[in-house]
């Protein structure tokens, strides 16, 4: 399983895969909030996205590893 955020349509969106990359699909976002109000969002209008923040500090266990030449995508595991 890989997943990947790439900008569409000037907004970030985040992509799975099961299939090492070959089909890509967006996320569902999940029925409810924390709150359990309903949320209604219907692919491919609305989905689930995924961020990550990580420190500076590259000694810090955790980081996700990207080079200048990779095409706008970070994938972690």
């Amino acid at each position: 399983m890989l997943i990947a955020n790439k900008r569409q349509d000037n907004q970030v969106k985040t992509f799975m895969t099961y299939n090492k990359g070959r089909d890509w699909r967006l996320l569902q976002a999940p029925a409810t909030d924390l709150d359990g109000n309903d949320i209604h969002c219907i692919l491919p209008f609305c989905s689930l996205n995924l961020q990550l923040q990580t420190s500076e500090n590259p000694y810090l266990s955790g980081t996700i590893s990207t080079k200048s030449s990779a095409p706008g995508i970070i994938v972690a595991t």
